[in-house]
């Protein structure tokens, strides 16, 4: 766990061999009522989200896999770097829980089959699949036309492909509740809203899976 104290919520990026950084997410406009299915369990999470266009005409996707803890690369067209198959970043049981409550939180249950449109022809266009169990729901668009709260997720979603996870955020939660495994914190810069650190730990070939918990 890092402690650190934005202004604002962030995301964490790790990449090998121990890279974090913030993502800021997007604030669109438009909400959904959500529907509530109780608690979220990792495991019955699956995540699926195709990109396309923008002012570079990137085309790929991905898909969380709550289950397995990994985020991997389905499809790769245009502007991406791995082979379909292939593990983007290993994301852990929090992290999942907390990418299916803001997709949740944003109504998604209620959007199953919605396709909002594009705004513009270099805007990002998203066709996103969440599942939870025997759930699920599709819904397609433009970033700009998505109701805000689901854009917020599914940007959260888009920085998956390049190995951003989002942060925890929780005023609730004390440092004891979360593991304290030793790490070294070696360089860390701030951009804005991005935060980048490097981190040396032990443990040897095992994966291991790393949160930013902000608190308090």
């Amino acid at each position: 766990m890092i402690p650190f104290r934005p202004a604002t919520s962030a995301d964490v990026r790790i990449r090998p061999p121990t890279l974090l950084a913030t993502l800021a997410a997007s604030v669109l406009a438009g909400c959904y009522s959500p529907v509530s299915l109780g608690p979220v369990v990792p495991d019955e999470v699956d995540i699926t989200l195709s990109v396309s266009g923008g002012i570079a005409g990137v085309q790929y996707a991905i898909a969380v896999d709550g289950a397995a803890g990994e985020v991997r690369g389905l499809m790769c067209s245009s502007f991406c770097d791995f082979e379909p198959g292939a593990v983007l970043v290993p994301i852990s049981p929090a992290q999942v829980a907390a990418l299916g409550r803001r997709l949740e939180d944003a109504g998604v249950m209620d959007m199953d089959g919605r396709d909002f449109g594009q705004e513009c022809c270099d805007d990002f266009h998203y066709e996103l699949t969440y599942r939870r169990g025997e759930r699920s729901a599709t819904v397609r668009g433009g970033g700009a036309r998505l109701p805000r709260n689901l854009a917020s997720a599914v940007g959260l979603l888009h920085g998956l492909g390049h190995g951003t996870v989002p942060a925890l955020v929780s005023m609730d939660t004390r440092d004891t509740d979360w593991p304290r495994d030793p790490y070294q914190l070696g360089q860390v810069d701030v951009d804005g809203l991005v935060l980048t650190a490097d981190l040396t730990y032990g443990g040897g070939c095992e994966p291991h899976r790393m949160d930013l918990v902000l608190w308090g």
